[in-house]
């Protein structure tokens, strides 16, 4: 190949890793990176995305304060997402699916005939062992700030309501005693489980032991 081909090989080459795009509302080029093999999975990306705001204390969300907080470029943001609203509404699906649908999956495997003692048991061990917890004031603080996230909050807080007071129903309870239940297992799962007590594993064990007798205490 001659000196001069090689060049035109090198920078079609060149062209053919990134492309230009035009964003008519915004009425701003941007470039953005075609994805290369190393390039970060979508769930990934919001996985350490939403372990970088966490850990950074990034409740105010700008795209430049992700940036500065995790080993991304701007491009391989838009790579993924359009705009914000796209970003935080992927965001908020991601939690919700990995903090409710997915317990709530594993639990409708469990044998039907099952008492609901047991699936209240299982309840609580799948949500310590998923450890999401961490991540629920960070996505209720961006709630306060975005509808797009306030809408998917509202609907898993609805879906986790009707799980719980399922297995209290089914336990026995009713009327304002089986509210009441319900209301205090969430405050507990959804709150309590953001609270780093610096417990051992034995001790963790003993206070969710307690917690559950507590629960179905008549």
């Amino acid at each position: 190949m001659t000196p001069g081909r090689s060049r035109v090989a090198h920078c079609a080459a060149i062209f053919r890793t990134a492309f230009t795009w035009y964003d008519s509302a915004a009425g701003v080029h941007r470039m953005k990176a075609i994805k290369p093999k190393t390039t970060l999975s979508r769930e990934r990306w919001l996985e350490m995305a939403l372990t970088a705001m966490e850990t950074h204390c990034v409740s105010k969300f700008t795209l430049d304060s992700l940036l500065q907080v995790m080993p991304v470029s701007k491009g391989s943001f838009y790579f993924h997402f359009k705009d914000r609203a796209d970003f935080l509404t992927a965001i908020a699906k991601f939690w919700f699916r990995n903090s409710t649908k997915t317990v709530i999956d594993e639990l409708s495997e469990l044998p039907a005939d099952v008492p609901p003692q047991r699936k209240l048991w299982e309840l609580m061990c799948r949500i310590k062992d998923l450890n999401t917890g961490r991540w629920e004031l960070l996505i209720r603080a961006l709630a306060l700030e975005f509808p797009e996230v306030n809408e998917i909050v509202a609907r898993c807080d609805q879906v986790r309501n009707q799980q719980v007071m399922a297995i209290f129903a089914e336990i026995g309870f009713e009327g304002k005693e089986l509210e009441m239940r319900t209301f205090s297992f969430q405050t507990t799962y959804s709150l309590g489980t953001l609270l780093d007590l610096g417990m051992n594993q034995d001790d963790y064990d003993a206070l969710l032991e307690r917690q559950f007798d507590f629960f179905i205490r008549e």
